[in-house]
């Protein structure tokens, strides 16, 4: 038996040893010589206690103390206390007390035991048969129970047999309405539970939420769509500015007519229920209108019948002047704006109603020059722009048709006074922290207990849905890669310090990290050009083509959040915040409602109970937003806007709204994604693949080089053709390849290597067929030209050349009866005439190339 029962305080020996006082720490019993040895810790006391300072009482007989005797410590041992009884006590607890002994602490100058070591003559100890254990009374627990009914059940059952007396089971009766709650609590946590265990894996998850946080995990971006992009032309009255953020455009309301203009109030009032798409500007800045934009003519340069054929990348507009001193012009286009040309009359009749609508393409204008046609005394514009917006289709300008084979003119137009929109509605509102319950009191070390911080779990739903979500514009990478064409263009800087800062700068805008516009005036200052490199400038944001494509992986949640004057950044996940940074994640249900998440003040800063936050944020998306060619016929003005609008209309349809990502789909290709992407080129083949995912490459190869040390990466890559001209950025195509090479790898991008082919053939004609018409053709099909058999496009690595093929090709010419190849070689080659089986074989780097073509023709006239 001790004395530390109970909850002795922490320490309290310590301090008696450090004091010199002492105290009893255990009671032995010995019944044979009818004696107690109290087991002291820290030092007996100084004069031995007397027999009187020693009290034994308890329920039982009276045991007194008749000598008491000090036995000092045995190594690692009490110092004893022997006191001599002069009876032996029963059963009953006994409790020895030390009572006027200086220097012991008063907690333990006590201790409880009891007489039962030994059974000596003088006790009662008698045998005493054990008692037989009496049966449990468990109880009876259906463990299936999991839902509201099944609890409800069970406690009933089980209140029958503890209380049995209670027999009302009406509704009413307080009883059954503590079970019914009690019932629904286990019902919730047992949902809970399920649902833990369920959302704990992705192949049970259930919820959308748990499915796109689990494929984060593996890299994976759950995508919850985007919105709709479109271009609208305006047709106005006067020259103006349309300020930024005091209109909007929607879809035809039947209750406006074809008002193309109206106010906030007036669509409220005449369209309270809605029904309609809202489409606002993209980017934040006024645009100028004018009247001459709203038709613009395209010049023809007096010939009888005119097109601009597929693929071309320049027109001349019919300008005008502003006054009478022909001192400013009418138009006044300039790089960055966007120019839509469309038909507008049918080329074969000239009704306005047999226009082709698919003939509708926007351009962003990249040059822009002034000119003049002296034989007409005609003001012109000549516009150019990139490649990437080139016309998919041959747009006619004028031609000759009906049934007088009259000349008709302006069947294609161009239209300026073109605003980018995308789909969804801007609102408002506000939310508030509420406040949390404190943490728990601490009581670590000496002082005052101490509490920590409130606790807030705050993740609101807000009241809108679908909340809009769309890619970042302009897109970076489309940034970058312009400012870097822009870079390459500056020549090569014979000054040390100059010549890296532009390197640098080069190498950042091939990486995709876009120039800001700190960077584009010190090219400007220090190399006095550089037009286009700020991100702010209308022409950075790339080709017209690009603006209506978006990755809905990148889209981000429209919603801007400020609190305490600080603005809160959406982002896509929290992994890579800071304990400062205010980010916050949008992460939509199975319902398509959005909920907040914020940090915990580790990823992330955390909220404060009762803080309050002005949000802003846009409602649509998705496939919703994609409408039709003319679907949007009003402006929306939130205020009075002195530019008279007379026309509203989107000529190309609304496109790239994406519905979001379906969690069945989510979940089978999201495990497996990553071995469809490549991010580290190992082998040869990973070069090449990566290598031909570059914009305007068509093919590549690799070669792994041993260099007697190390390997190297040779990677021939071919360019397509048709990018107009343009010089093929080869360079970004190495700092991408740079990117990913493997460690230990050197690495050389080259374009391929040609080989030319010394070819000749045999030509049967027929009687009728003319001799120079035939060779012309086979010189086109069997050359360089685009859609020839050389064509550059056509060919690609590691395929050789079919003396089957080539036959094919010339079979196909109209006049030719038979024909047969005499040489298929290298131009350099010393080997046969015609290789064995038919076929010439080139190196994995190799590409054919048109070389000499010998034609010997039999027959024809």
């Amino acid at each position: 038996m001790t004395a530390d029962d109970g909850c002795p305080p922490r320490g309290r020996r310590e301090r008696d040893r450090a004091r010199g006082w002492g105290g009893i720490a255990g009671v032995q019993v010995d019944n044979e010589a009818r004696t107690l040895r109290l087991l002291l810790f820290g030092k007996a006391p100084e004069p031995a206690p007397e027999a009187d300072d020693v009290a034994i009482t308890g329920p039982g007989r009276v045991v007194r103390a008749v000598h008491v005797e000090v036995v000092a410590a045995r190594a690692g041992r009490y110092d004893e206390l022997v006191v001599h009884l002069d009876r032996l006590g029963d059963r009953s607890p006994y409790e020895v007390e030390l009572t006027g002994v200086q220097d012991l602490d008063p907690r333990y100058a006590r201790a409880a035991f009891t007489f039962t070591g030994d059974c000596g003559e003088e006790s009662d100890c008698g045998a005493t048969a054990p008692c037989p254990p009496g049966e449990e009374d468990r109880a009876v627990i259906d463990y299936l129970a999991k839902d509201y009914a099944s609890f409800r059940r069970l406690i009933l059952d089980r209140l029958a047999l503890t209380s049995p007396a209670w027999t009302d089971r009406q509704v009413p009766d307080l009883g059954v309405t503590l079970v019914e709650l009690l019932a629904y609590v286990g019902d919730r946590l047992s949902y809970r539970q399920d649902a833990v265990a369920t959302e704990a894996y992705l192949g049970t998850a259930r919820l959308r939420t748990s499915v796109r946080r689990h494929l984060r995990l593996v890299d994976y971006r759950m995508h919850d769509g985007c919105n709709a992009r479109t271009w609208v032309h305006l047709e106005v009255e006067e020259a103006g500015v349309l300020r930024a953020g005091t209109y909007r455009f929607v879809t035809a309301v039947p209750a406006l007519g074809g008002r193309p203009m109206v106010s906030e109030g007036e669509l409220r009032r005449l369209a309270p229920g809605g029904g309609h798409q809202v489409y606002e500007p993209v980017p934040a800045h006024d645009v100028a209108v004018s009247p001459a934009r709203n038709r613009i003519r395209l010049w023809t340069w007096g010939g009888e019948e005119c097109c601009l054929p597929r693929g071309a990348t320049a027109a001349t507009l019919v300008d005008g002047w502003c006054d009478e001193e022909r001192s400013q012009r009418l138009l006044g286009l300039c790089p960055g704006d966007v120019v839509i040309f469309e038909e507008v009359r049918g080329p074969l009749t000239g009704v306005p109603g047999d226009a082709d609508v698919t003939h509708r393409q926007a351009v962003r204008l990249t040059e822009v020059e002034e000119l003049d046609d002296p034989v007409y005394d005609q003001p012109l514009l000549r516009v150019s722009w990139a490649c990437a917006d080139a016309l998919t289709f041959d747009l006619c300008l004028a031609a000759i048709g009906g049934e007088e084979c009259c000349l008709f003119e302006d069947v294609s137009v161009a239209r300026a006074n073109v605003v980018l929109v995308d789909h969804g509605a801007t609102g408002t509102g506000t939310l508030t922290v509420p406040e949390g319950e404190p943490g728990p009191v601490r009581c670590e070390g000496p002082g005052r207990p101490e509490r920590d911080p409130v606790r807030v779990r705050f993740e609101p739903v807000l009241p809108q849905a679908p909340l809009t979500r769309r890619a970042p514009y302009p897109a970076p990478e489309t940034v970058a890669e312009g400012q870097a064409l822009t870079l390459a263009r500056i020549p090569a800087d014979t000054r040390p310090r100059q010549a890296a800062r532009l390197a640098r700068l080069t190498a950042q805008a091939r990486l995709g990290l876009p120039l800001d516009a700190a960077d584009a005036a010190e090219v400007a200052a220090t190399w006095g050009t550089g037009a286009g490199l700020d991100p702010a400038e209308p022409v950075a944001a790339g080709p017209a083509a690009a603006a209506l494509t978006q990755d809905p992986r990148t889209a981000l949640a429209q919603l801007w959040l400020a609190s305490d004057r600080e603005s809160w950044t959406v982002r896509a996940d929290l992994i890579g915040s800071g304990p400062e940074d205010r980010h916050v994640v949008v992460e939509v249900d199975d319902e398509g409602s959005s909920h907040l998440r914020f940090g915990d003040g580790r990823y992330g800063r955390g909220v404060r109970p009762g803080q309050r936050f002005d949000l802003r944020l846009r409602v649509g998306n998705g496939t919703a937003g994609n409408v039709g060619p003319e679907a949007v016929a009003h402006l929306v003005a939130s205020r009075p806007i002195a530019v008279p609008v007379t026309g509203v209309r989107n000529p190309l349809a609304a496109t790239g709204g994406v519905d979001p990502e379906p969690v069945a789909d989510a979940r089978l290709l999201g495990p497996t994604a990553y071995r469809h992407r490549l991010v580290r080129a190992v082998t040869a083949e990973d070069y090449a693949t990566i290598a031909a995912a570059q914009p305007g490459v068509q093919s590549a190869a690799t070669d792994l080089a041993w260099t007697g040390g190390w390997y190297e990466a040779d990677v021939a890559i071919d360019p397509l053709r048709g990018r107009c001209g343009e010089e093929f950025p080869l360079e970004a195509v190495r700092t991408r390849l740079e990117q990913v090479r493997r460690i230990g790898h050197d690495l050389r991008a080259d374009p391929p290597r040609p080989v030319a082919v010394d070819l000749g053939l045999r030509v049967c004609l027929a009687a009728t067929a003319p001799r120079s018409a035939v060779t012309v053709a086979l010189r086109a099909r069997l050359g360089d030209a685009p859609g020839g058999m050389f064509d550059p496009d056509r060919l690609t690595f590691g395929a050789g050349l079919y003396v089957s093929r080539i036959l094919a090709e010339a079979m196909a010419v109209p006049g030719v009866v038979s024909a047969s190849v005499v040489r298929l070689a290298r131009t350099v080659s010393t080997g046969p005439p015609v290789p064995a089986g038919g076929a010439l074989a080139f190196g994995p780097l190799e590409i054919p190339s048109a070389g000499t073509l010998t034609l010997d023709l039999v027959g024809g006239r």
